[in-house]
């Protein structure tokens, strides 16, 4: 009978929200998908303590969103160590808009090599296009032309551009990724 009692005292907490989590990680990816990222943020950041990396992703990607960079690089961080896919290409973008293209580029290197056709889980807009678009962005602005062109013709196998031609390569790859940009969507 005690047991009978214990068993029915714990269903009743749980039922009361005493040990059940009125927040929950499908809640906060459906504010992200309906474009609330600042509302998504308040229930991600409240389920860190029990959901770990993939809330911090969740909340590195609304901060990213909310142009709050150093806010999502903490974030994107935090999580690196459970090698969440979604959180490099992530701290990817991060890190792009905070002009630190060398880390760029090694976190597009670990994405794609862990997923050749990625694809973000929360928004279908956000793939490996994008991704190989910041990749060769990234080369051009440290100077490397051959790793840029090869980056470009993943996106568009056709293009050429002597690479020796140090009077003009910069700016033709540069126009070539304008163009790409906003084939891609960034």
């Amino acid at each position: 009978m005690k047991k009978l009692l214990l068993l029915f005292a714990i269903f009743s907490i749980q039922c009361a929200g005493g040990g059940n989590h009125s927040q929950t990680l499908d809640k906060a990816n459906l504010k992200f998908q309906a474009g609330d990222y600042a509302a998504a943020l308040l229930v991600y950041v409240d389920l860190i303590s029990t959901e770990g990396s993939n809330a911090r992703v969740g909340a590195g990607w609304c901060e990213l969103l909310l142009n709050d960079y150093e806010s999502a690089s903490s974030y994107f961080s935090d999580a690196s160590d459970d090698s969440l896919v979604d959180g490099y290409a992530g701290w990817a973008f991060v890190l792009w808009a905070q002009n630190k293209p060398g880390e760029v580029i090694s976190k597009i290197d670990w994405v794609l090599s862990i997923e050749p056709q990625y694809q973000f889980s929360l928004d279908e807009r956000i793939g490996a296009n994008q991704l190989i678009w910041l990749q060769a962005s990234s080369y051009l602005q440290i100077g490397n032309y051959a790793q840029c062109l090869l980056w470009i013709q993943k996106l568009d196998p056709a293009f050429s551009v002597n690479i020796n031609d140090t009077a003009n390569v910069s700016g033709l790859l540069l126009s070539k990724l304008q163009s790409l940009g906003n084939a891609v969507n960034l």
